[in-house]
């Protein structure tokens, strides 16, 4: 059953209630789930769903009934990620000096603009095909000379940067199991601190399946991607030198990390150490919040 448009715009508002993120307005275009809407769409709903008292408004934010006070917190929450986001632009000026990166983005909370005060900046790397482990070990001795990094078993994680997922050019398409709401949000809400060959742009082009979920936002990033599409010919000789390099790091890594790997998610060409359950619980919430208003779930949908 597809979603009126006012279901779409009342779904990604539930969706942002399980963060207790109220969203702006341009954030509810963002954010409507399963149909494109127009702005006019937009005005016209919103102003249906506020008379009808389903949503309501404060501190320039749109949210649900019981949240208002993260309105208040949200503003707080941004100025903490715009402050995260700087440092984070600068880590990946001189991380991005690694020949074997192709692409450095900023994940989690801090990419949401949804961090606390404490919480650490979550990176995602893209690496030339055959380069994942090799780089992984060149990142961590170069960024642990100009930035705190998180280690395992860290309690104090304040402004730490967290390389907790490494792809190489041919996984950045998430696999099926991950193709729901909350992939959709991962992908889309990431930002590029840094990307060359059109690294990004193929990131988000590979990831097609999430405009099934946000069409508004997929076509509005897509749209505004400005990238270096050339990669320079030192570059690719460093690439291939890195890549012989490669297997070592990887059996080197692996033997280091075998007592500790839990339910991460490692290969020869990523690594992702995210947790499991985080994407189900929200999931499962978002979808009790939908099926208490009657709005059609998404739980169903995958993106081919």
């Amino acid at each position: 059953m597809r979603k009126t448009s006012s279901q779409a715009i009342y779904a990604g508002l539930l969706y942002g209630a399980c963060f207790s993120y109220p969203l702006s307005y341009q954030q509810i275009g963002y954010w409507s789930v399963g149909k494109k809407i127009s702005d006019v769409m937009l005005y016209k709903n919103l102003k249906q769903l506020l008379k009808k008292k389903n949503i309501f408004f404060s501190h320039g934010s749109y949210y649900v009934s019981g949240q208002k006070s993260a309105c208040i917190e949200k503003i707080k929450k941004e100025q903490y990620s715009e402050t995260k986001l700087k440092k984070a632009f600068l880590l990946s000026g001189i991380l991005s000096k690694i020949p074997s990166i192709l692409c450095i983005t900023v994940t989690g909370t801090v990419a949401a603009r949804s961090a606390g005060k404490n919480d650490d900046i979550d990176f995602l790397i893209v690496t030339a095909d055959k380069c994942v482990w090799i780089t992984r070990v060149i990142l961590f001795i170069i960024s642990r000379l100009f930035v705190r990094v998180r280690r395992y078993g860290d309690t104090d994680i304040t402004d730490a940067g967290c390389f907790n997922m490494f792809l190489s050019i041919r996984t950045i398409e998430l696999p099926l199991s991950d193709r729901t709401l909350y992939g959709a949000h991962e992908v889309l809400q990431m930002v590029p601190c840094f990307s060359i060959g059109n690294t990004y742009k193929k990131m988000l082009q590979s990831n097609i399946w999430s405009r099934t979920f946000l069409p508004n936002w997929y076509d509005k990033k897509i749209s505004l991607i400005k990238e270096d599409a050339h990669i320079s010919a030192g570059r690719k000789i460093m690439i291939i030198i890195f890549s012989l390099f490669d297997g070592f790091a990887y059996r080197m890594q692996l033997f280091y990390m075998k007592n500790k790997i839990t339910d991460e998610s490692i290969s020869r060409d990523s690594i992702r150490f995210h947790p499991a359950t985080t994407s189900v619980s929200v999931l499962k919430r978002y979808n009790t919040f939908c099926a208490k208003r009657n709005i059609p779930l998404d739980n169903g949908i995958r993106g081919s």
